[in-house]
């Protein structure tokens, strides 16, 4: 479903952009990654702040977990976030991409959920978690050029990323 009314109020929400949509129960956490092709991270670096990503809950999320980070076709993903993934889930998911690098990187500066591609500097960000997509109706938005150039910043000047 994509959002395109101003919610009236004292504090009016607008979703603008043609990206913004909202993912309902019946979606995949998979299907998200598809929504936003012109992210093109394909043999490019991906940074993902979702501090619950890596937080191991069964099988069949786990499985889910992969085909998003596959769909992505990145040469490499860095996780950020402030406590260490689940070792088992981690090194599943490692095995699984088979060919693109899995980096983790302490990072506490966030909450939000993003999925950025570092040479594009274009991303999206997501109300929920992937664990929580499918599940529940959540919101889901591709960044603006102008929070895609400030997050560059903000991962470059934590060292996450190396300036180009």
């Amino acid at each position: 479903m994509n959002l395109d009314n101003k919610a009236i109020g004292e504090y009016p929400i607008e979703f603008t952009g043609k990206h913004t949509f909202i993912a309902d129960p019946s979606e995949k956490p998979e299907d998200v990654i598809d929504r936003f092709p012109d992210i093109d991270s394909t043999g490019k670096t991906v940074v993902v702040t979702d501090p619950y990503l890596f937080q191991l809950q069964d099988e069949a999320y786990k499985h889910n977990v992969i085909k998003a980070l596959k769909k992505l076709k990145a040469s490499k993903i860095i996780y950020c976030h402030n406590n260490n993934p689940n070792r088992k889930m981690w090194q599943d998911v490692q095995t699984a991409l088979n060919g693109c690098t899995l980096e983790y990187k302490k990072l506490d500066l966030y909450h939000d959920r993003h999925w950025f591609c570092v040479e594009t500097k274009k991303g999206f960000y997501t109300g929920s978690s992937l664990s929580g997509i499918g599940k529940k109706y959540c919101t889901v938005d591709l960044l603006s050029e102008q929070t895609g150039n400030d997050f560059y910043k903000i991962l470059t000047g934590q060292g996450v990323i190396e300036v180009e």
